[in-house]
């Protein structure tokens, strides 16, 4: 009797193997959409969720070639580079129309995600732009991060935002700024930001309360 339940439990364990193996081999884990797209600089493309991916990467390839502007930066743009940032916008309002939620665009060095990765929030580093070396790092969902380096009064500025044209703009904007003008700009725009100069670092509250 003890050796027929052992034969048993040895046959319920090789079938749960078995169907574990079969579901591995017929339903593998789907791999995200990346691709890399050359205009206006680099933009890198990462989605997670399910798609068309041959009408997915022609209609982004179309909006490289034929993107729109809208004139909500025109307060704070001063001649900047924004073009990058504009087919990035046109991209995530591709995104929107086609339902896809959980993706990821770096554009430049410039980030934009979308709700998550794997049921959690982006991890993104805030990098020393002399060495490489990691200083912060914080969760993005939703929002864009911009950073210009060398700009201005600081080695680094970098704003959130959740219009990412906006958020580059802004870095670029905030960079002649000291600390109390960019407090008062970031609460007119909704924005945080986070300065970085000769190793000291200057950020607005918001900021502080996302980073480790």
């Amino acid at each position: 009797m003890m050796e027929f339940i052992i034969d048993k439990r040895n046959y319920i364990i090789l079938f749960i193997i078995i169907v574990l193996l079969g579901f591995i081999i017929f339903f593998p884990k789907r791999k995200p959409f990346i691709r890399t797209y050359n205009t206006h600089g680099m933009i890198t493309i990462t989605i997670y969720d399910k798609i068309n991916e041959k009408k997915i990467d022609n209609n982004i390839k179309n909006i490289c070639k034929d993107y729109t502007k809208d004139n909500d930066v025109d307060d704070i743009n001063d001649g900047y580079d924004l073009e990058g940032a504009y087919i990035v916008k046109n991209i995530i309002s591709l995104f929107e129309k086609e339902g896809i939620k959980n993706f990821i665009i770096n554009e430049n060095g410039n980030i934009s995600a979308g709700k998550n990765y794997n049921g959690g929030t982006y991890t993104i580093s805030i990098n020393d732009p002399l060495n490489g070396d990691v200083l912060n790092t914080l969760k993005l969902k939703n929002e864009s991060m911009a950073t210009v380096n060398y700009e201005g009064n600081y080695d680094s500025t970098i704003v959130l935002h959740k219009d990412n044209v906006k958020a580059l703009a802004l870095s670029y904007y905030l960079s002649n700024k000291n600390f109390e003008e960019a407090k008062d700009i970031c609460k007119k725009y909704s924005c945080e930001f986070y300065f970085l100069k000769d190793d000291e670092t200057y950020m607005s509250e918001g900021f502080k309360k996302i980073i480790k």
